[in-house]
């Protein structure tokens, strides 16, 4: 019974997901999609410049269903100005969506990627939804807001501790040379960043937005 409710609940999110389109003219400049991807003239508030799909992949991979393949390439084209915001998003808040939107504005960001951590070093996984669940909690959490607000599934999708240094480095791969990377942290995080995963080099390769 809870197989068969689980890809109830699947599919729906399929549904979902599938409907939820946007134009190409909505989308951020240089992100790019294929129609094996999400068809004919849509687009969908997801970043798709790095290898890992969609989240409608992402979701069949959990489920357990059969999925198409889609291998983005890296984007090419002038440089840009992404903004990389992680946390648990257990569940994502009003606060944490104002402080994107913020972010988004000051910095004139031309992505803003939220990023689910799968289990955050220093805490505890107690009470801590499904990935998968947190990623559908963001993309309906940011339906309707702006199209620079993207997803992505990388930390859940690569399991074990997430660091956020580790994840700069696999989105700079990803991307023109010459893009900057700002990563949004919360002014109750920011005193510990001196004491994440090598700190020194990710504070050289990423600015710092609190």
């Amino acid at each position: 019974t809870a197989k068969k409710a689980g890809m109830k609940d699947a599919q729906r999110i399929i549904r979902l997901v599938d409907t939820a389109e946007y134009k190409r003219r909505q989308a951020a400049p240089g992100i790019k999609l294929t129609r094996l991807a999400f068809g004919r003239d849509r687009r969908m508030p997801i970043t798709n410049a790095y290898n890992e799909g969609s989240i409608e992949t992402f979701i069949r991979e959990q489920w357990g269903l059969p999925a198409k393949t889609y291998v983005p390439q890296r984007l090419t084209g002038p440089a840009q100005k992404i903004g990389i915001f992680g946390g648990t998003f257990n569940p994502i808040t009003r606060a944490g969506l104002a402080v994107a939107e913020a972010a988004r504005k000051e910095l004139g960001l031309d992505e803003v990627i939220f990023i689910p951590t799968n289990k955050t070093p220093d805490k505890s996984t107690e009470g801590l939804v499904p990935g998968g669940t947190r990623l559908r909690m963001i993309l309906e959490s940011i339906r309707g807001m702006s199209p620079a607000f993207k997803i992505s599934g990388y930390e859940v999708r690569k399991g074990g501790d997430s660091f956020t240094v580790d994840t700069i480095r696999h989105f700079r791969d990803k991307y023109p040379v010459g893009s900057e990377f700002f990563m949004i942290v919360g002014t109750d995080r920011l005193p510990t960043v001196p004491h994440w995963k090598d700190a020194a080099e990710l504070l050289k390769i990423v600015k710092v937005a609190a």
